[in-house]
């Protein structure tokens, strides 16, 4: 890997079909319950959030590493700036001195 010119790896999300990864279960959860049912796992895309619900497999969307990289992100939504999450699940934003993203460190650097 050092010869290809990688630095490091992250094992995080890269494709969109990866992208809520427990959407399966929590519809069929869904379908044996009458209380609002969420999906979550990995769901960074608007397009792939909208699909859940529009197809009817969740009633809610979670969502917590975009908020942490980009707090505006539902703002972006709405004014029509749809783009993927750059969140990498790399697990960094989570430390003991408090939740942030590294990358957005990187940004003001």
């Amino acid at each position: 890997m050092n010869e290809a010119g990688l630095g490091s790896v992250w094992p995080g999300l890269r494709d969109e079909d990866q992208e809520g990864y427990f959407v399966p279960l929590a519809s069929e959860v869904k379908k044996h319950l009458k209380i609002p049912v969420a999906g979550l796992g990995g769901i960074r895309t608007f397009r792939v959030a909208e699909s859940f619900l529009t197809r009817g497999l969740v009633d809610l969307i979670s969502m917590s590493r975009p908020f942490i990289n980009r707090p505006e992100i539902l703002l972006d939504y709405k004014s029509g700036r749809l783009e993927k999450s750059p969140c990498l699940s790399c697990n960094k934003c989570f430390n003991p001195r408090g939740i942030r993203c590294v990358q957005n460190r990187k940004k003001k650097t």
